[in-house]
């Protein structure tokens, strides 16, 4: 994930397997998904809140396992992920594709927002490097 102003003001807090408990992920308004293979950060996850709480795991070379993290957060274990096209996400999501394997699913009730503020943006890795900005502005 970018490094920008939002993510530097936000204390991002790692999951790690020892602290790791379901009511961690309550809340979740945006979550960030990357395939083993993707550009940026390979098997990177991160969840925002919609009290402005950054998580991140990283399912590939953490110590947190995808199963872990499914159990705990039934939308993510909904999902099914193609090359942008044949994505499916739960009832009550949206979902933009990032692109080069990373995913971005937003809770429907912040997504007509959402959708609004990324209208301008030109290509998919524009949007990996913004869309934080964009959802934190969304309170």
């Amino acid at each position: 994930m970018a490094e920008d102003s939002y993510e530097i003001k936000l204390k991002r807090i790692e999951l790690k397997n020892a602290t790791f408990t379901k009511d961690i992920l309550d809340g979740v308004t945006f979550f960030q998904f990357a395939e083993t293979g993707a550009m940026g950060e390979p098997g990177g996850i991160v969840f925002l809140t919609g009290d402005n709480k950054l998580y991140h795991a990283n399912y590939f070379f953490g110590d947190l396992t995808m199963e872990t993290i499914k159990k705990a957060f039934p939308p993510l274990a909904k999902c099914e992920f193609g090359l942008g096209i044949r994505t499916v996400v739960p009832k009550g999501w949206e979902y933009v594709n990032l692109g080069m394997g990373n995913h971005l699913i937003v809770r429907s009730d912040y997504y007509a927002k959402f959708a609004l503020m990324i209208t301008g943006f030109n290509s998919c890795g524009e949007l990996y490097m913004h869309w934080l900005e964009k959802a934190l502005s969304i309170r």
